[in-house]
């Protein structure tokens, strides 16, 4: 099976699957989330006035499937989606100088990137739909 087909298969997954929760609010916010990320693939090459190239299917589909997780498990709430220079997709959980990340890139990696207030950086990568790792990583408090 491709990776384009492999992506659509866990994104139709996805959709079929309940939250955990029931509280409208957050679950308003994380389907307005999801379409953020739909609304990135519309980006063309150079969006950024340089060379960068646009999100593509897969940085999106992990992108999506990492907020299912967050939204079923009770997960942090993001508070930004963009497009990466890189090529790819980056969920902020909190700013600088304590900053917590999550980048979902057009080549299928995944990586959470840390950096604390005293200037440490951290990069782990994540196997999605590994949803224990993911918790485990997002909930390190930021300041140790």
């Amino acid at each position: 099976m491709g990776e384009r087909m492999m992506a659509r298969t866990r994104k139709d997954a996805l959709v079929a699957m309940q939250p955990a929760t029931g509280d409208t609010e957050r679950r308003n916010r994380f389907e307005a989330l999801r379409r953020e990320c739909d609304g990135l693939l519309e980006l063309e090459a150079g969006w950024d006035s340089y060379d960068a190239e646009p999100p593509n299917d897969i940085a999106v589909d992990n992108a999506k499937t990492l907020l299912g997780i967050l939204y079923r498990h009770g997960g942090p709430m993001p508070i930004h989606i963009g497009p990466t220079v890189e090529g790819g997709i980056a969920v902020v959980f909190s700013p600088r100088p304590n900053y917590l990340d999550v980048e979902c890139y057009n080549d299928g990696d995944v990586l959470l990137g840390r950096t604390r207030s005293d200037g440490r950086a951290e990069v782990h990568a994540l196997a999605l739909p590994d949803t224990t790792e993911v918790l485990r990583r997002l909930r390190e408090p930021l300041d140790v």
